[in-house]
This record gives C-alpha cells, sequence and structure tokens, in this order.
C-alpha cells in the first residue's frame, strides 16, 4: 500500500462523497459505478448498525470554544519526571475549610475579583489534591492536570464524594454521597469527605488545571464529542487562594494550601467545583500573555470496506491560534479583568496530522498549502500509525506531523477539508456529509473528547446525538 501525498488545501467541501475520474478516460463510468456501489452497501450498514438518521442530524460536533493555555516553550520533560499514587481511601475536610472556602467564594456572588489567569511551577517536593466541594449545577465534568504538557484526569464529577452536617461524623449512615446531577454539597454541610492523589514532581515544571465539561449530566447523556475545555489560564473559570487552612488530619509545620474555584458556566461564584492543594504546594504563577486555541479534530473513512465505522483512516487537527494579552486593572491580589487584545504577529493556521490508519494512498486539501505523507521519516505507506493496531496504545496528543497554513486556508464554518483515496477500484474524494447524509467524516472538540477508536472497533453509537 502506498499513501503518497496527504494536502491541506482551501475550497468549500460539503461532507459526503464526490467520485473524481481515473486518469484514463475509458474507464471513467466503470470508477464510478464501482464507487457509488461501495457507497450504497457502506450507507446500507450504516444504517443497519446505527438506526435511520434523522434529516436534521449535523456531523459538526465542535463548538470551536478557545482554548486558553501557557504560551508554548520548549521542554524536554516527560511522564518519568513525575509521579502520581492514587489514594485507596479518603481524606477529611473539616468545617473550619469549608467556611474559608464560603467566605471567599460566596454563592451565587461574583467573585472574579479574587484571583487572575495561572499555572503553578513545582517546587520539587510531594503535594496532594482533593477535592472540597461540588455546587448546584446541571453540567458534567471532569477535572485534569496537565504538567509539561502530559495530561491526567484527576477526578469527575459526584465521584467518591460525601458530606455530613455533623462537624464530627462518626457512622457512615451520617454520610451522604454527592451524585452528578444537581444535588451538590449543601451550605450546611460541615464535613466532606473525598479521594485525594498525591503527586511528585520534578522542581520548575509547570502545571495547570482543567476542567472538560459537556452540557448535562450523566457521563454519555451529552454527546463528548462537543464538550468545552476551560483552563486555569481561561479568564473568569478559575481562582486560586493562598493560606487556606491545611486539613488537621494531614497537618503538619511546613504544610501550605491553596484552594482553587471553578466556574463551570457565567454566574462566575467560581463554586461550581472547588478542591485544595496541600502539603509542599506549587507556586502560583500569575500570566498576562496566553496561547489561544480553536480547533477541530476530524475523523475520517477512507471508504476501504462497506462495514468499517472506526472513522480513523485519517485523523487530523484544524487549528487557529493566537496569543492574547489578558488586560487587569488593579492588583494580582485584587484583579479587575477588563478584556483582551491579540498581540501582533502571533495569529496563524495550522493541521497537526494524529493518525493513519487507511490502507489507501490518500490525499488531503485545505487551502492551498499541500502535503504529503511520503514527507513522514520512519514509516512506510502500508504502516497503519497510532490507531491501535496489534494491540499498540493510542496516542491522543501525537503529533506525526504539523502543518502550517496560510491565512483563512481552513474555514470552521464551511469545513472544506476534501479527501482523496486512491485504492485498486479508482479515486474518491471524500468531503464534510451535508446535514442528515451517511458520514465518512466527522468533526470534534479535541480538546474534550475520548480518544477515537481502535482500528476495526466502531465508533460507539452514543456519538449520533440526533437520532
Amino acid at each position: 500500500m502506498k499513501i503518497k501525498s496527504l494536502l491541506l488545501i482551501g475550497s468549500m467541501a460539503v461532507f459526503g462523497m464526490a467520485m473524481t475520474s481515473c486518469s484514463k478516460e475509458e474507464n471513467l463510468f466503470d470508477n464510478q459505478a464501482a464507487q457509488a456501489d461501495m457507497f450504497a452497501k457502506y450507507s446500507a450498514n450504516f444504517v443497519k448498525k446505527y438506526g435511520p438518521i434523522d434529516p436534521n442530524q449535523s456531523w459538526d460536533f465542535a463548538p470551536m470554544d478557545p482554548v486558553y493555555l501557557p504560551v508554548s516553550k520548549n521542554t524536554t520533560r516527560s511522564a518519568a519526571d513525575f509521579s502520581i499514587t492514587r489514594s485507596d481511601g479518603s481524606i477529611y475536610i473539616e468545617n473550619d475549610i469549608l467556611q474559608y472556602m464560603h467566605n471567599n467564594m460566596k454563592a451565587g456572588g461574583n467573585n472574579s475579583t479574587n484571583g487572575m489567569p495561572f499555572t503553578f511551577e513545582a517546587t520539587g517536593e510531594d503535594f496532594y489534591i482533593v477535592p472540597v466541594y461540588q455546587g448546584v449545577a446541571s453540567y458534567f465534568w471532569e477535572l485534569w492536570v496537565s504538567i509539561d504538557g502530559v495530561k491526567t484526569k484527576i477526578w469527575e464529577k459526584g465521584q467518591d464524594l460525601y458530606y455530613s452536617t455533623d462537624a464530627e461524623p462518626s457512622a457512615s449512615s451520617q454520610w451522604k454521597a454527592v451524585g452528578t446531577g444537581k444535588d451538590g454539597v449543601p451550605d450546611a454541610a460541615k464535613s466532606v469527605k473525598a479521594p485525594f492523589t498525591k503527586f511528585t514532581a520534578s522542581a520548575g515544571a509547570e502545571l495547570y488545571f482543567f476542567l472538560k465539561v459537556w452540557g448535562s449530566t450523566g457521563a454519555h447523556s451529552s454527546n463528548q464529542l462537543g464538550g468545552t475545555m476551560l483552563t486555569s489560564l481561561t479568564p473568569g473559570k478559575m481562582i486560586a487562594l493562598s493560606n487556606a487552612p491545611v486539613p488537621a488530619y494531614v497537618k503538619q509545620n511546613d504544610y501550605d494550601a491553596v484552594i482553587v474555584g471553578c466556574e463551570d458556566g457565567a454566574d462566575s461564584d467560581f463554586e461550581d467545583l472547588v478542591f485544595m492543594i496541600y502539603g509542599h504546594c506549587p507556586v502560583a504563577k500569575f500570566h498576562k500573555d496566553v496561547e489561544v486555541v480553536e480547533a477541530k479534530r476530524y475523523l475520517i473513512e477512507d471508504l476501504g470496506g462497506a462495514d468499517d465505522f472506526d472513522f480513523n483512516d485519517i485523523v487530523v487537527d484544524m487549528q487557529k491560534y493566537r496569543t492574547d494579552r489578558i488586560m487587569f486593572n488593579g492588583t494580582e491580589e485584587n484583579p479587575q479583568y477588563v478584556g483582551t487584545s491579540t498581540l501582533p504577529d502571533t495569529e496563524g493556521e495550522r493541521a497537526v496530522l494524529r493518525a493513519a490508519g487507511g490502507t489507501h494512498n490518500f490525499t488531503i486539501k485545505v487551502g492551498n498549502t499541500t502535503w504529503s505523507k511520503s514527507q513522514l521519516e520512519g514509516y512506510s505507506f502500508s504502516d497503519m500509525i497510532n490507531t491501535g493496531w496489534g494491540g499498540t496504545p493510542i496516542y491522543n496528543d501525537l503529533e506525526l506531523a504539523v502543518i502550517e497554513l496560510g491565512a483563512n486556508d481552513w474555514s470552521p464554518e464551511l469545513n472544506n477539508i476534501e479527501v482523496t483515496v486512491e485504492d485498486s477500484k479508482g479515486i474518491k474524494v471524500v468531503t464534510f456529509p451535508e446535514t442528515g447524509e451517511v458520514p465518512l467524516m466527522i468533526s470534534a472538540d479535541p480538546n474534550t473528547m475520548p480518544s477515537w477508536s481502535k482500528e476495526r472497533v466502531d465508533i460507539p453509537s452514543w456519538w449520533k446525538i440526533a437520532y
């Protein structure tokens, strides 16, 4: 199998499948007929597996919400530079900690003046992270941490979180579980019991936290292909409060504590999720300049078979990026967010190839930029790359190639990405599907979606939210 080229060029393309002629005119009809027959079989099998397609079904799940990140820096760190130990038990959060939180993050109030966008810098000593509070909200979220670019899930909504209205609960019946719905931890709670995680990171490692947020409760009740990523550098989404009380259960003379409040909506009270960092805490670093990325991930089938729905033949992220300067009045201790301005000469577009599982020649076109898969070093054309083939892991953030695009090459509204596939039956062109069509291409939010399917593992039915 040879895959000659992966092109990124720009023209309006609607998702579906169009047929182009073979190099020999006499083969034109045979090629079109063969490809039409294959697509008809594929479409019938797709509907048989997933059910009839709603005429209003869109295959564009990516909201294109901006994601705020630290300005890129060169680093050679890896997962070997830190360790994570998850607890088998729980830690008790006493009433004085809950009162400190309530005094600084009043429910329903505007607490945005209590902080500004931040990361943390590790000191090289151990620290711990524990959930403290869950507010009343309908969204479902997961809490993650990035340590020098290596991302790790810490916790999710309602996971092993309990509260009591007794300041010193003893009987198990006094603990009430907090679920994934709107129940939350009530203001009357006097103590909380929650799991904790131990971290050891090299001195100087950069940490930032982020939430993956979906629009309703339950892990799959809202389509995770279209979630939102809110980081500690997103204006108005996280605040860090130093000098918090250290839990008596673990208190040592050299321990300190930081409480971080998170906002998953727009009311600015920052108590939708509250967690504590305690131990030898990393040092908060406030940021004025942040990288902003708006992205879509395209998951593409090359129609190599009539019953293949893994959508990993080509996985490519399209990104618009810039550097914003976040403007505040006041001080770091009492900031008033004013807005953002984009720094000159920082805007651009790029495509990032994540996986290539197809076994046919293919070309991608977006705008006037072209790039060939043959430029990938260390791979043969027949390799199925980063798709879990043979039990190998899938790396969600692997960059097989980063291709800088021209200004306005890519239109996220038009989804103008076109894939040309060549196999023994001729040449096919795959574009983004119209509403209600059987798809060969799906777009998703790369920041919140689960990893794409492994080789020959069909996409889960919960991806189809409008059926």
